[in-house]
């Protein structure tokens, strides 16, 4: 057994136009660039349309109208961590990116992407989930961005939101199931970009990198950081809780019209999912990080109650509060799942620019909205913080740092 150091940001942008420097505040933040491997996610990366939300996954390309946010996402990450290492793989699923870095010396297996919609229908995209699967040796890795269902009184729809990507990530057929139907110019895109196994090209470039995966990854000593036990196998305990049906969302549609998936883009499918239906990521990967803008809230709906009892100087002091503790212990959602203590602010809602909760008519009560959580099994979290200082979007970046243990 080795032990690699692996980090996890997730960040809704709020559609905003992020900056170079915003990504690199936040690896500089996490010291990103002493792990091992990174996965990144953004949510809200584009503007909601039906050129983004009707259309399917793009594994490495981009949506059309996403082009400026995403290669300043993409080419600031690979900025940001240096020339020695490389992309993995990156994706984007409606508003949701996923990326994954790894040193030039960490020996990472093949790379597959799928992804799930549980916006308005279980259809379209505007909410959902894209994840990235690779592995290491012989450890599987799972990589989960998300962005489920937003509003207070929504939490049984985010429960049925994480029961479906739970159920239907990688699952037989899922890809073609679950995913809308992209436009023929984006089916064009697809088509150049197509689904790689190897090294985005894209990030290389930006990086300005050509050196290959050049086999195992270096043992260093982990001072000061906690050691990993292997965990016992996990328990045959099930949700029974049935997925809720696709709700409205309010979303303009205001784009191309979906067409026929066609024959050329399905034939570029390279490795096809295999886990069995009705199975859990857990139990089909070794190692499972799950991280986005989950929108689990407080069971607090009084904003003046809040502002009355909040302590900026020890603001977990409502965390006994957030809706997403109550539901794992119900193993309503995330049952298996674990996340290190809250130790930050609440991320959601800010006044963009401002380190102000939101002062609109609607006053939303301050909540953690924004999360990682991870399998047990293998894995210790040894960081786990906001970038509380960075107020470009109206929530803050989150990270974790991991010491993973991999055969």
């Amino acid at each position: 057994m080795l032990t690699v150091h692996v980090g996890a940001v997730t960040w809704n942008v709020a559609e905003q136009a992020i900056l170079a420097e915003d990504v690199g505040e936040i690896a500089a933040a996490m010291g990103a660039t002493k792990l091992q491997m990174l996965f990144v996610t953004a949510q809200e990366l584009v503007p909601v349309s039906v050129g983004t939300i009707a259309g399917g996954l793009a594994p490495g390309g981009y949506y059309e109208n996403e082009e400026p946010n995403t290669v300043v996402w993409d080419a600031a990450w690979a900025e940001a961590v240096g020339r020695e290492w490389r992309q993995v793989r990156a994706a984007s699923f409606g508003g949701v990116r996923v990326n994954v870095f790894a040193r030039h010396d960490l020996a990472v297996g093949p790379s597959t992407v799928d992804a799930v919609a549980c916006g308005i229908g279980n259809f379209l995209n505007n909410k959902g989930a894209a994840a990235i699967r690779t592995s290491i040796g012989s450890t599987s890795f799972l990589f989960v961005g998300a962005h489920l269902n937003a509003h207070a009184k929504k939490v049984q729809r985010r429960n049925a939101d994480f029961r479906r990507i739970d159920a239907n990530l990688f699952a037989r057929d899922s890809l073609f199931k679950n995913l809308a139907y992209p436009s023929k110019r984006r089916q064009q895109r697809f088509e150049t970009t197509g689904f790689s196994t190897t090294d985005d090209e894209s990030a290389e470039s930006a990086s300005a990198s050509s050196k290959s995966n050049a086999g195992a990854f270096s043992e260093e000593a982990n001072d000061g950081i906690p050691s990993v036990r292997e965990g016992a196998p996990p328990s045959a305990e099930d949700d029974s809780e049935e997925d809720a049906e696709g709700l409205e969302d309010d979303e303009d549609d205001d784009d191309e019209t979906r067409l026929d998936w066609s024959a050329s883009f399905a034939a570029q499918l390279q490795t096809p999912p295999q886990r069995q239906s009705g199975t859990r990521l857990v139990d089909t990967h070794d190692r499972v990080v799950f991280a986005g803008d989950l929108n689990y809230r407080l069971t607090m709906t009084d904003r003046d109650a809040f502002d009355a009892l909040y302590d900026a100087e020890h603001p977990t002091t409502l965390a006994h509060l957030d809706e997403l503790k109550h539901q794992r212990s119900a193993r309503a959602a995330f049952h298996r799942y674990e996340e290190a203590p809250l130790a930050f602010p609440p991320t959601y809602k800010f006044d963009i620019g401002s380190h102000a909760y939101d002062t609109s008519p609607k006053k939303r009560v301050p909540s953690w909205t924004d999360r990682v959580l991870f399998s047990t099994d293998g894995l210790a979290v040894y960081e786990y913080d906001s970038v509380n200082h960075l107020t470009r979007s109206d929530h803050r970046p989150v990270y974790a740092k991991f010491a993973i243990l991999v055969e």
